[in-house]
């Protein structure tokens, strides 16, 4: 099984988000600061709950900001474009193996995207925010689901927490270096591999891609 984080390793949505959350926390919560590529990068849970609480959302103030940004996620746009080569590489895996992601973004929001680009049916299962528990929670539901070895199963992701997510559900992770947080931020959480190009994304995965702890 391949389980991939969406934003910033299928999306490239990263402008598109700070635009949402900088959108919907001058709403909820107008003494907040814009949020910036910046914050992103510095995030150890890649979600928009600890984004607005960085940029200064006051915790009263933070469940009406998620509110906000969940109703304007949920809205269909034609901005969010898929990085080159993600399209192709889901395409082949899905011929060989069962596809799922799990993510912060709205379920609604991946449905979208994926079907307007003709790739929602590779994937067998979409856990977002719609769904309980965090990223850790749900590759085990996964795992659970499908009866499937941890050490069978992969997860791709771009930010500190997917890799620590992987590792807590006893899954083998897969740090990708196009998505929000930079190679260097992701090393020191240990990921099982590095790949710089969605051509790697092959599984098995090329032991010479393995991160040499």
């Amino acid at each position: 099984m391949l389980i991939f984080d969406y934003d910033g390793v299928i999306a490239d949505s990263l402008e598109y988000n700070l635009e949402i959350t900088n959108r919907a926390c001058a709403l909820a919560a107008p003494k907040a600061r814009s949020a910036t590529v910046a914050d992103l990068y510095e995030l150890s849970s890649m979600s928009f709950d600890e984004l607005a609480r960085s940029i200064g959302v006051e915790p009263g103030e933070v469940p009406a900001c998620l509110v906000e940004i969940n109703r304007l996620l949920a809205i269909p746009n034609e901005r969010t474009k898929l990085f080159d080569g993600m399209a192709e590489v889901i395409r082949k895996a899905a011929g060989q193996h069962r596809l799922a992601i799990v993510s912060h973004n709205t379920e609604i929001a991946i449905d979208h995207v994926l079907s307007m680009n003709s790739l929602r049916h590779y994937f067998s299962d979409i856990l977002g925010t719609e769904s309980p528990g965090d990223k850790t929670a749900q590759i085990i539901y996964l795992l659970e689901k499908y009866q499937v070895d941890g050490k069978q199963v992969y997860m791709v992701g771009d930010s500190v927490s997917d890799i620590i997510s992987a590792r807590l559900a006893g899954v083998n992770s897969i740090a990708v270096s196009w998505g929000f947080q930079p190679i260097v931020r992701l090393k020191p959480a240990l990921p099982d591999f590095i790949v710089t190009n969605p051509e790697q994304l092959r599984i098995p995965m090329d032991e010479k891609l393995r991160y040499e702890r």
